[in-house]
């Protein structure tokens, strides 16, 4: 198992070959041994490589399942801006359409008095119910940026329910 013997003796009979051939193989048996080595080497080499390979591989797929679920809260988040942009414009146009409504009624000067009063009851109601949702809107850009404090506030669900009948 010792390689590094070898046979300097020269003969002339017929163990000269012998000893010829012997020197040849223990060369390329230690020849051998030194590319196993490398090749060892190499393949730890590899072996770390393909380590760092694969944990890169799992710190991308973490990131880029992060950045799937970010951009679908995102799109989540779009359209619910969308519906309740939607929903807003709805809710604007109602009270704004009575009022423009009503103010165009009343331009007919043939028109009773206790008609009048009614009408001008609406637009006050309509203009008011406008402005709470404005107010209602900028509430929630306050809540939104953390600004808006938190207020007690006794309401009436019979009164509200009288003024949406109102306004509808």
């Amino acid at each position: 198992g010792d390689l590094d013997v070898q046979i300097d003796l020269l003969r002339a009979d017929e163990f000269g070959p012998l000893i010829q051939e012997f020197n040849v193989m223990v060369a390329e048996l230690r020849e051998q041994e030194r590319l196993k080595r490398q090749i060892a080497e190499r393949t730890r080499d590899l072996e770390v490589t393909t380590t760092q390979l694969e944990t890169e591989a799992e710190q991308r797929q973490q990131v880029t399942n992060h950045l799937r679920s970010a951009l679908s809260s995102a799109e989540n988040a779009s359209r619910a801006k969308t519906e309740f942009l939607a929903n807003m414009s709805h809710e604007l146009r109602t009270p704004l359409s009575a009022i423009l409504g009503f103010a165009e009624i009343l331009q007919d000067d043939g028109l009773p008095q206790d008609s009048r009063l009614e009408f001008t009851s609406s637009i006050e109601k309509s203009g008011r119910h406008l402005l709470h949702i404005i107010n209602d809107l900028l509430d929630l850009t306050a809540i939104q940026s953390g600004k808006l404090p938190v207020a007690k506030a006794d309401c009436h669900p019979t009164e509200i329910l009288q003024e949406v009948v109102e306004l509808i």
